[in-house]
């Protein structure tokens, strides 16, 4: 496994040695020493697979005092480096003045040296972490740089050394992957990237394999960004005549699906995976057929909605509401046993649209009780729905009873009657934008989106008289 780091600066002056300590597992301590002008001495104390190395850099010849050290504390590491440089004129050059650095837990390191000149900030990408310096130096500290940890790690590739290499890099995310399979081997293979929200599409291989006769083409979508791939599982062996190749892929996800197993499996399994992380490209070997497979996983794709499985039964006709700006009102009918029938409306750009599900009348076919829930949209929003689920004697599942909770800590009543099975509905700093369920003569079942809070328009200005 490969850690794809991103290298920044160096920030300083343009004399003394360059050095460069490459990328470790992170920074365990960092002690600093300065003279009467600048920093003069720096020693970095790298973890790399449970073992500690040490750098140095610059000397302690010209050090005025004691030095100052800063240790990170367990699972604590370094997320940005901090300080200034400037022209120091006892020297006639550009030196390095200050330091300090902050971590994962948010805390700060003392400054080591003293501003002095031109300030700097540099920070890993989301949160990544210091993995190691490089910079200039000489007696002094001339510049100093970080590497940081991208939070993408590059997988090496399983299968053969036919074909030509090739490497698709890093996207965002995937949204859809489509597999040929030719016997005896996968031959072909397309990647729908997310590519800043486009879709950039590569492929590799030969429709056609070994054999020049089309393959069969199988096609695995993704719900993205709600969905991602989270491992890659295979096989590979000789081809009889041939090179080692991919015998076989498949693919699991994050919302625990999994895909057909594509091609034939055979002894020499392998699994491409990084926990905690996402399927963001592919790289490997291709010519006739897909010799190997390698892949990169990196951070989660960035869920501006999420969509909440459905609690309740299997009776009724799917609905899907889909997704909305946000809920101005809600209109609950309940209709002994359950929820019968509900009536949402919605903000559209700052229209109305009403949408409605179920059957006024119930099971029983005699009017139910409505309930009215209006919020002080889009000032208040729903945050969460509460609600209870149970068999009705005589027929299936149902959803027997809803509340809503409201961001200005407003609770609404409970409509209908709680039983033993129940359940909430909400996902942090998120507004409910949109509904989806189960329904015919009663609400069978109810799920929802949750996505970005609305957009409450700026207070307009009065004229004072």
């Amino acid at each position: 496994m490969e850690i794809l780091s991103e290298k920044t600066g160096p920030l300083g002056g343009i004399k003394g040695d360059a050095f460069d300590d490459g990328v470790f597992d992170g920074v365990k301590k960092v002690t600093v020493g300065k003279d009467k002008h600048c920093l003069g001495y720096i020693k970095i104390e790298y973890e790399k697979d449970g073992k500690f190395e040490t750098r140095v850099h610059g000397t302690m010849e010209t050090i005025l005092g004691e030095l100052k050290e800063f240790s990170v504390k367990p699972n604590e590491y370094i997320t940005a480096v901090g300080g200034s440089y400037n022209h120091i004129f006892n020297y006639d050059s550009v030196f390095i003045t200050s330091l300090y650095f902050t971590t994962s837990t948010g805390r700060t390191s003392p400054k080591f040296g003293e501003t002095n000149g031109d300030e700097f900030l540099l920070e890993g990408k989301n949160g990544g972490k210091l993995l190691g310096f490089h910079g200039r130096s000489g007696q002094l500290l001339d510049a100093i740089g970080p590497h940081f940890d991208t939070g993408v790690v590059k997988l090496g590739q399983q299968g053969g050394t036919g074909g030509n290499a090739w490497d698709h890099g890093v996207y965002i995310g995937v949204r859809k992957v489509v597999v040929t399979y030719n016997p005896p081997g996968i031959s072909h293979i397309i990647v729908d990237y997310d590519k800043a929200g486009k879709v950039e599409m590569r492929q590799e291989g030969n429709l056609k394999g070994e054999n020049q006769v089309p393959g069969k083409q199988y096609e695995f979508v993704l719900d993205y960004p709600n969905e991602y791939i989270t491992s890659i599982e295979g096989s590979c062996d000789l081809v009889p005549g041939l090179t080692n190749r991919v015998r076989s892929v498949s693919f699991s996800t994050s919302t625990e699906r999994t895909s057909p197993t594509y091609g034939g499996v055979c002894e020499k399994t392998f699994v491409l995976e990084s926990k905690g992380k996402a399927l963001v490209g592919f790289h490997g070997r291709a010519g006739l057929a897909i010799d190997a497979i390698g892949a990169y996983f990196g951070p989660l794709p960035v869920v501006s909605v999420v969509k909440l499985g459905q609690q309740g039964g299997t009776g009724g006709n799917t609905w899907d509401h889909g997704v909305y700006t946000g809920v101005r009102k809600v209109v609950v009918t309940y209709n002994p046993p359950g929820i019968s029938h509900i009536i949402v409306h919605y903000d559209k750009a700052g229209k109305v649209e009403m949408r409605q599900e179920g059957n006024l009348k119930g099971e029983n076919q005699v009017p139910g009780k409505q309930y009215e829930f209006v919020l002080d949209y889009p000032n208040e929003y729903i945050t969460s729905i509460e609600g209870s689920c149970d068999l009705v004697p005589g027929l299936t599942n149902r959803v027997r009873s809803l509340s809503f909770k409201t961001s200005t800590k407003r609770t609404s009543p409970t409509y209908g009657g709680v039983c033993e099975k129940t359940f909430v509905l909400e996902s942090k700093g998120k507004a409910l934008v949109g509904l989806h369920g189960r329904a015919g003569l009663a609400i069978d079942a109810l799920g929802a989106y949750f996505g970005p809070l609305p957009v409450v328009p700026p207070a307009e200005n009065k004229l004072q008289g």
